[in-house]
């Protein structure tokens, strides 16, 4: 079930996703 909504949903997580793991890589360096 991937209605356009569902698309926009995952694409807007997984850049959520993106966004906390360069935080966490700043904060280790």
């Amino acid at each position: 079930m991937l209605t356009r909504n569902g698309a926009l949903h995952c694409s807007l997580w997984r850049r959520k996703e993106d966004y906390l793991f360069l935080m966490q890589k700043k904060r280790d360096v």
